[in-house]
């Protein structure tokens, strides 16, 4: 926000407002920038938007954002990226260990919202997990401070400083989730329009169940299993519980926030009419000859 009010300085036009289009992540930070100007993270509890960004933005073009976060991240955080993931590329890099993603607190802000990660138990019974409470992560076995190799991989003064920054990255993460949990509509300054995919099985949930050797498994896959019982889920059971519709990354429900709107007792969090649906892949949204179009027809002053 600061460089486009230098910007606005710079050509002498206070008045100017810009469309920006933000991609996955990006679309949650151009929400943020527009309810909110650059201004930090309210302290907690519910937000109250001042729309600071209206007066630089005046529409947004959300492109498969994942509005409620992504059990891809919670997977991420656990096992690491495996070669060649197509989740998270970064330059030159390609697989990242639990290590490395540990210490990046933007994958925290791709966790599941609050209160959205579905989560089954062994049996596909649901299950209520808080994935920014710390001592979940320790509970589970995901925390990697608890891991073996922790400290081969930080040194003495990081590993001392290790509990105080995870706590701080969920509480963050938990409170971005928090500051955007507000319904946008015709009366608000800045006019939203959503684009997205919902024609491939994207993750949308996990399972979550307790070995007989005491070891919790976190399931991200559609693979079969044999229960601590001895009664095997199939896989087709696993992944009718475990995929919904969406673009590969993010699901139709995390895009278009149904589970925070259904909490917050309304229809919708974004305006009637204002989503746009193809048939894409996330990382290939941006580069479709329609997003693209589309996306042009808004920017040339089409409704």
């Amino acid at each position: 926000m600061r460089k486009i009010e230098a910007l606005k300085r710079k050509l002498r036009r206070p008045n100017l407002k810009f469309d920006v289009v933000g991609h996955s992540l990006g679309g949650l930070i151009a929400r943020y920038a527009a309810m909110y100007g650059d201004a930090d993270l309210p302290a907690g509890g519910s937000a109250s938007s001042t729309w600071a960004g209206s007066r630089s933005i005046g529409r947004l073009i959300l492109m498969g954002a994942p509005n409620e976060g992504s059990p891809l991240a919670l997977r991420n955080l656990i096992y690491g990226l495996p070669l060649l993931g197509i989740e998270m590329k970064l330059p030159f890099i390609q697989d990242l260990s639990k290590f490395d993603i540990f210490t990046i607190p933007a994958a925290f802000e791709l966790l599941p919202a609050p209160n959205t990660l579905m989560a089954y138990d062994a049996d596909l019974n649901p299950v209520s997990i808080d994935l920014y409470d710390p001592a979940t992560w320790t509970k589970y076995g995901w925390n990697v401070i608890n891991d073996k190799s922790f400290d081969k991989e930080f040194t003495p003064a990081e590993q001392r400083a290790a509990p105080q920054y995870l706590a701080a990255v969920l509480n963050r993460a938990k409170r971005l989730y928090q500051a955007l949990d507000l319904p946008v509509n015709a009366k608000t300054p800045v006019g939203v329009t959503m684009i997205g995919a919902e024609c491939k099985d994207t993750l949308d949930a996990m399972v979550l169940y307790q070995k007989k050797d005491g070891a919790w498994d976190a399931v991200f896959k559609g693979d079969s299993f044999t229960t601590p019982t001895g009664r095997k889920v199939t896989s087709e059971e696993l992944k009718a519980k475990l995929y919904g519709p969406g673009d590969g990354v993010v699901s139709r429900r995390s895009f278009t926030a149904a589970t925070i709107a259904e909490a917050d007792g309304v229809e919708s969090m974004f305006p009637p009419g204002s989503t746009t649906y193809v048939c894409e892949s996330h990382d290939k949204l941006p580069g479709n000859p329609d997003v693209q179009a589309k996306v042009l027809s808004i920017l040339a002053g089409a409704k």
